[in-house]
């Protein structure tokens, strides 16, 4: 497999994790009463890519053979929004790895049917998203 093909194939799961794993910090963050944080809560990927964690680094890794690594535009919680600052903190702060752990659960899931298996690049990239997370 080239670089390009194997670019191809990690590129979307390495997006979607991105934006899924970012979504949720902002959706934790608006339900405990942080205003600020609707403006992330969008599933377009310019809101919650950041220059060196979703382009630079991971270009860097991937073009030395190394892993496809990477983050997204941290949310930074307005503290005086909140309505209990300290458990509210610790709920939005979990809830990305969370998500992030329940979708490679999910992608493990989707490939044990012999239905994904067919199809061997969307039988790829769904092993690659679920290595991710």
């Amino acid at each position: 497999m080239t670089s390009l093909q194997s670019l191809a194939i990690m590129l979307p799961g390495f997006l979607f994790t991105i934006i899924i794993h970012e979504y949720a910090h902002a959706l934790i963050a608006y339900l405990r009463g942080d205003t600020t944080a609707k403006e992330r809560l969008t599933f377009n990927p310019l809101n919650h890519l950041e220059l060196w964690g979703s382009i630079i680094i991971p270009f860097i890794n991937f073009s030395t053979g190394g892993f496809l690594f990477g983050w997204g535009r941290a949310l930074v919680p307005k503290r005086y929004l909140l309505k209990k600052p300290f458990s509210d903190f610790f709920f939005i702060y979990l809830a990305g790895p969370l998500v992030s752990f329940f979708l490679g659960i999910l992608f493990c899931f989707f490939l044990s049917f012999s239905f994904f298996k067919q199809y061997t690049i969307l039988a790829e990239i769904f092993k690659y998203t679920a290595l991710i997370n």
